[in-house]
């Protein structure tokens, strides 16, 4: 009898173990199958029942319109850069009912990536950027289109990417971070007459209040819009190109940080390889910028009015710098040859660009004039300096009337500047 009943139980305890063994088992599977079904979903656009459509952008609807909306719908927005800015602009055009988009990005997720980035976590450090985007997108629009591309853009491989599958981009956003790059693609988007809104310098800035969106010719007290400015100038653009920056001034505790932007060896000659980070950035203010860019494209592509900002006319301003200036050029009899070759355009470029609205011997930005630099040579963009109007009184008498030479004249760090100064222009020029 005691062993039937030991047998018994030796027996029972064998099918539980082996039930539990097979239970786990079971449920291991069906995780598994489970997580196949889910990359699958996010991985493939599925049709979406138009009424929760409606019901998830009730609010857009009401905003922006029937005919709105249908415009935002039928948008293709290609997003290059799919980082801390990029994936803000991705992620708030998708739930706002863009079906379609393209996200460029040859990088992985990095630990530093979780400090801005849009929807990234630690277990998605390791992983391209493109992919955690339309993972995490999948599961928010399933409705979606989402396109991806891990190469770099250039300028060599832009039809392949722009317009594969005979696809034509009804916008471009210009996310990068590396100035070469980002010139070449606002060019290309320029010249081929393609709809593109590009981000400015995001580092030391910090008040949202002062970001704003404007023609790339309207920006300031940003050294990344200068740079990229005086690029595409040398490109043969001057405008038409909306940007995304920061007028707030610059912090004077940041001047070392920032020198290297604008420094001839970093900014001018800046490597194709060589990208604007590990710069002190407060990392709510990609954010920021990302979402004003995607707010600026959903208004404009649905037709809702939006008030231009005039960031700065100085027009005026320049018109009384470039009449004293032909004053200085009548006295000295070189009035209508040389004067001339020096219009209102050319002051703003001077004043704005090459000596960034101050002069270089005092640092002063009141009471501002041009003057021919060096007597013996002809009126120039590099033989043009803004000074106050009592340095310009005291170089016009010692330099231009008397014959001084600038090395008895001026100490040698301020020709150094000066000298400087003119050499960047030669680049650009």
């Amino acid at each position: 009898m005691a062993n039937n009943t030991w047998k018994a139980v030796v027996t029972t305890a064998l099918l539980t173990v082996f039930s539990t063994q097979l239970v786990k088992a079971a449920w291991k599977e069906y995780k598994l199958s489970c997580a196949a079904n889910k990359n699958n979903i996010a991985s493939q656009p599925r049709q979406y029942d138009e009424d929760l459509f409606r019901e998830q952008l009730a609010r857009n609807y009401a905003f922006l319109g029937e005919e709105g909306m249908r415009k935002v719908k039928e948008q293709f927005i290609i997003i290059v850069g799919a980082g801390e800015l990029g994936s803000w602009v991705c992620t708030m055009l998708i739930r706002s009912g863009c079906q379609k988009i393209m996200i460029i990005d040859p990088d992985n997720i990095s630990i530093e990536s979780l400090n801005t980035h849009c929807c990234a976590v630690l277990s998605d450090v390791g992983k391209p950027k493109v992919e955690c985007l339309k993972e995490h997108l999948s599961k928010i629009a399933p409705w979606s289109e989402i396109k991806t591309s891990a190469k770099a853009w250039t300028k060599e491989n832009s039809e392949e990417l722009f317009f594969a599958d005979s696809d034509s981009p009804t916008f471009v956003v210009d996310c990068l971070d590396n100035l070469e790059s980002k010139v070449d693609l606002l060019e290309y988007a320029h010249n081929n007459k393609i709809n593109v809104i590009s981000s400015m310098g995001i580092a030391t800035k910090s008040d949202p209040t002062r970001v704003s969106i404007n023609d790339i010719s309207m920006t300031e007290f940003d050294p990344i819009s200068r740079c990229v400015r005086r690029k595409l100038r040398k490109r043969g653009i001057v405008t038409g190109i909306p940007v995304v920056f920061s007028n707030e001034m610059l912090d004077p505790r940041r001047d070392n940080i920032l020198s290297s932007i604008d420094d001839e060896c970093c900014a001018i000659n800046a490597s194709r390889d060589h990208a604007l980070r590990h710069l002190p950035e407060l990392g709510t203010m990609p954010g920021i910028f990302g979402l004003s860019i995607a707010t600026w494209i959903l208004t404009k592509v649905s037709g809702y009015p939006m008030k231009k900002n005039e960031v700065k006319n100085r027009i005026k301003f320049h018109d009384g710098i470039l009449e004293t200036f032909q004053r200085q050029m009548t006295r000295f009899s070189e009035g209508n040859h040389q004067s001339s070759l020096i219009g209102l355009k050319e002051v703003g470029y001077i004043v704005e660009e090459i000596f960034r609205g101050k002069s270089p011997i005092s640092g002063y930005s009141t009471k501002l004039a041009l003057t021919k630099w060096d007597a013996d040579k002809e009126v120039s963009l590099t033989n043009l300096v803004l000074l106050t109007k009592d340095e310009q009184e005291i170089h016009e008498k010692r330099v231009l009337e008397n014959g001084e030479k600038l090395t008895d004249v001026y100490s040698s760090e301020v020709l150094n500047v000066i000298e400087r100064t003119f050499k960047e222009e030669q680049y650009y020029s």
